[in-house]
C-alpha cells in the first residue's frame, strides 16, 4: 500500500515536473516571441520618434518662413500705400500744372490774335500815316515775345504730359509687382 502510494506520488510528482516543464517551455516560448515582438515595436517607435523630430523641424523652419513672408507682405502694404498716396499728390499737381499751362497757353493765343488783329488794322490805316514804322518795329517784339511765351508753355505742356504719363505707368508696373509678390 505505501509502494502504490509512492508511486503514485512518484507519478504524480513526474505529472507534475512534466507539466511544469511544458509551462516553462511555454513560457519561454512566449517571452521570447514578446521580446522579438517589443524590439520589433521598439524599431517602430524609433522610427516614428525620428518622422516626429523632422516634423517637428519643418514646422519650424514653415514658421520662421510664414513670420519672414507676413513681414515682406506688411512692407510690401506699406510701400503701397506710401505709393498711393505720393502717386495721388502727383495727379493733383498734374491736374494743377496742366490746368495753369492750357490756361496760359489760351491766353497767349488770345493776346497774339488781339495783338495781330489790331495791328493788321493799324496797317491798314498806316498807308495813311508816315509814323507807321516805330509801331510796327514794336508789335513784331511784342508779338514776337508772346510766341516765344506761346511755344513755352505749349513746350511745359508737353512735357508735363510726358512727364505724367511716366509716373503713371512706373506707378502701375509697381503696383503689378506687388501684386505678383503678394
Amino acid at each position: 500500500k505505501v509502494k502504490t502510494l509512492i508511486s503514485e506520488m512518484i507519478e504524480k510528482l513526474v505529472a507534475d515536473a512534466q507539466k511544469e516543464a511544458d509551462h516553462k517551455a511555454f513560457c519561454d516560448k512566449e517571452m521570447s516571441e514578446t521580446k522579438a515582438k517589443m524590439e520589433d515595436k521598439q524599431g517602430e517607435v524609433d522610427d516614428l520618434n525620428d518622422k516626429v523630430d523632422k516634423f517637428t523641424a519643418k514646422i519650424a523652419k514653415l514658421t520662421e518662413a510664414i513670420a519672414t513672408l507676413e513681414q515682406e507682405l506688411a512692407d510690401i502694404a506699406t510701400s503701397q500705400k506710401q505709393a498711393d498716396e505720393m502717386r495721388a499728390e502727383q495727379k493733383g499737381a498734374w491736374k494743377t500744372a496742366k490746368a495753369d499751362f492750357e490756361g496760359g497757353l489760351e491766353g497767349v493765343q488770345m493776346a497774339l490774335q488781339v495783338l495781330r488783329d489790331y495791328y493788321a488794322e493799324k496797317d491798314d490805316a498806316a498807308l495813311v500815316q508816315t509814323d507807321a514804322t516805330k509801331e510796327t518795329g514794336s508789335a513784331s517784339g511784342i508779338i514776337g515775345m508772346l510766341e516765344v511765351a506761346e511755344s513755352d508753355f505749349a513746350k511745359g505742356l508737353a512735357e508735363a504730359r510726358t512727364a505724367e504719363a511716366s509716373a503713371q505707368h512706373e506707378f502701375d508696373e509697381l503696383k503689378q509687382a506687388n501684386k505678383m509678390s503678394k
